[in-house]
Formats: C-alpha cells, structure tokens, sequence
C-alpha cells in the first residue's frame, strides 16, 4: 500500500468544540490530508457544510457520525459511515439523550440496514475485547479503527486479519493544541497484513 495521509474520526462545533466543518476541512486542506471524514457525536447538523467545503477546495470527504452507545455497562463507541440518514432509525438514534444510551449491538444493526459502514471507535480506549469484537461481528461490524493516537494497532489489524473486517484511521480530534499526538491526520507507510484493508469511503486512494 502506498503512502496515505488521512483522518477519518474529526469533530467540530455540533459536537461541543472549537472548529466549524468549514475550518476542519481548511486544516485538512493546510496539512495535505487526502481524505477527511466528519464524525460529530450523535449528529449530523454539520455534514452539508462540511461536503460543500471539501468538494470546493477539492479534498475528497465523507461522512459519519460517532454514536454513544452501550455494552456491559459502559460506553462504548461506534462509528457509523455513508448512512442513508433519511432511514427512520437513523433519525430516532440522532434524537437519543445522552442519559437514555442504546446498545451498542443494536446501533450496529440499524447502521448496516441504513445501507452504513459501521466501525468500532478507538478500541484500546474503550478496553474492548476480541470476544466483544466477536459480538459484534455477529450484529454486522464491518470495521475497526486500527489507527489512532497512543493507541498500538498490531493487535486490532490481527482481529481484522481474522475476521475479514476492514481497518479505519483517524484522530478522534476534537480541536486540541497541536501537540504532534492530537494534530489533525495519520500517516499510514507501512503495507497491511493480507487481508486487510484500508476504509476510505469508496475514495479510491
């Protein structure tokens, strides 16, 4: 696999912080990034903006949204990619209160029958096991977000190698300084193991 700059997991103001989807794809733009994916918590509100000002300055985009949800009595995270988001359980999932989480099963489940991608977020986070992963593969899970920050991904590319699921990279970035940990974009040089692949979207790459 060659070189490839990209974030696939970035948040903006309709998640609480500092960016507006015009500004995200401004500093995706500024630092070379060849794909970008907005991914606000349980939210859509900022996805037409964000398409609009990727296609303008010509960055290839898509979008998702990181669902709270979940799973032996913790959160965990899932990311839902090119959902139909007319689809009616889409809709009552991005009206669910923070206080009021679905299950992290079920959330995979509607993702896949709205024609979406659905990825477990930042797995080392959230300490969620292969039996977990299992479950989950079971409900529909297509990916898992190998690459992110202080996070090892040999271990997730191997469940991925095993399960035949694809693997994401992003940052989870929520407008934090520029330390180099949190900037905006990973790099991926080093070929995946057979097998795997690398989820962009569709965007050829």
């Amino acid at each position: 696999m060659k070189k490839i700059n990209l974030d696939l997991h970035i948040h903006s103001i309709y998640s609480g912080e500092m960016l507006t989807p015009k500004e995200i794809v401004a500093k995706a733009k500024k630092r070379n990034l060849q794909i970008i994916a907005l991914t606000d918590h349980n939210s859509v509100t900022g996805v037409a903006e964000f398409l609009k000002e990727a296609e303008k300055v010509g960055l290839p985009a898509f979008y998702g949204v990181e669902f709270t949800t979940l799973m032996n009595g913790r959160v965990i995270h899932i990311l839902g990619y090119n959902m139909d988001l007319n689809d009616k359980s889409i809709q009552k999932l991005l009206k669910i209160s923070e206080d009021h989480l679905p299950n992290a099963e079920k959330v995979i489940e509607i993702i896949r029958k709205a024609d979406g991608f659905p990825v477990l977020s930042h797995p080392e986070l959230t300490d969620v096991t292969f039996a977990e992963v299992l479950r989950f593969y079971g409900r529909g899970l297509k990916g898992i977000e190998a690459f992110c920050p202080n996070q090892d991904p040999e271990s997730y590319l191997d469940w991925a190698k095993k399960l035949k699921l694809a693997v994401t990279a992003g940052t989870d970035y929520h407008s934090i300084s520029d330390r180099s940990n949190y900037s905006i974009g990973i790099e991926i040089t080093e070929p995946l193991p057979e097998g795997v692949y690398l989820y962009t979207g569709d965007i050829p790459i």
